[in-house]
């Protein structure tokens, strides 16, 4: 059955920055069991938030600052994004945390 309206997901694309190194290097190395909901890039990594606080809970088990899950818990209620994509290209957002690596 065809649809008349497509779906829609909302991406905000931020700095790699607003991450760790640390946490960056986690999400690296458990790439393996993130493959549905974390996406690696030659410019950084891209966050599934499709399930929510589950999301966040597994974030936390894995390891990820704090800061970073701070940070995500923010964008999504916030600008109500489904996920997030952080990019070494991309833009800081004003008033964030920010780490220089």
């Amino acid at each position: 059955m065809y649809s008349t309206s497509p779906e829609f997901k909302k991406c905000l694309v931020c700095s790699i920055g607003h991450m760790m190194l640390e946490d960056s290097v986690i999400l690296k190395e458990r790439s393996w069991e993130t493959a549905s909901w974390v996406a690696e890039s030659d410019y950084g990594l891209m966050i599934s938030l499709y399930n929510g606080k589950k999301t966040l809970l597994r974030l936390k088990n894995f390891g990820l600052s704090k800061s970073l899950r701070r940070f995500i818990l923010k964008m999504i209620q916030k600008h109500h994004v489904h996920m997030i994509e952080f990019d070494r290209d991309g833009d800081a957002i004003e008033g964030e945390e920010f780490f220089e690596w």
